[in-house]
């Protein structure tokens, strides 16, 4: 809410689809604003759990008295990608072993990852295992 004792001043100048670093911000003259997040920007997605960012605009009266708006973008954990050599194959009394290299992608750079096998790699008919290099 905005407050003037000047007749006429308790407006704000209002502001359409301003440009920030993050997003788009809009501001009517009741002080009504809204923030588009530009949920695919670079620095947006590689924001992981627990991590954040701001974006700060700075709104105008009628009569040129400045505010500001703070925005906080919070970060939420983006799952990795697995490629890489999926499937094997082995013969009965010939190649008794097969193996391949899988990767790891994550738009969330400073996310840590481990490899790990379910049931200790035990299997109906043989034993898997990976490394911690995929």
């Amino acid at each position: 809410d905005i407050v003037d004792k000047d007749a006429g001043q308790a407006a704000f100048k209002p502001q359409t689809d301003f440009q920030g670093q993050y997003g788009k911000f809009s501001i009517d003259a009741n002080g009504n604003w809204s923030f588009k997040l530009d949920n695919d920007a670079k620095a947006i997605q590689q924001l992981g759990a627990k991590e954040h960012l701001t974006e700060t605009f700075t709104v105008t009266s009628a009569d040129g008295t400045t505010s500001q708006v703070v925005i906080t973008i919070n970060g939420t954990n983006d799952a990795p990608t697995v490629s890489g050599t999926a499937t094997g194959a082995v013969a009965e009394d010939g190649t008794t072993t097969t193996s391949g290299q899988l990767t790891k992608t994550d738009v969330d750079v400073n996310d840590k990852h481990t490899w790990s096998v379910n049931n200790e790699g035990k299997g109906q008919y043989g034993t898997f295992t990976v490394d911690q290099n995929g």
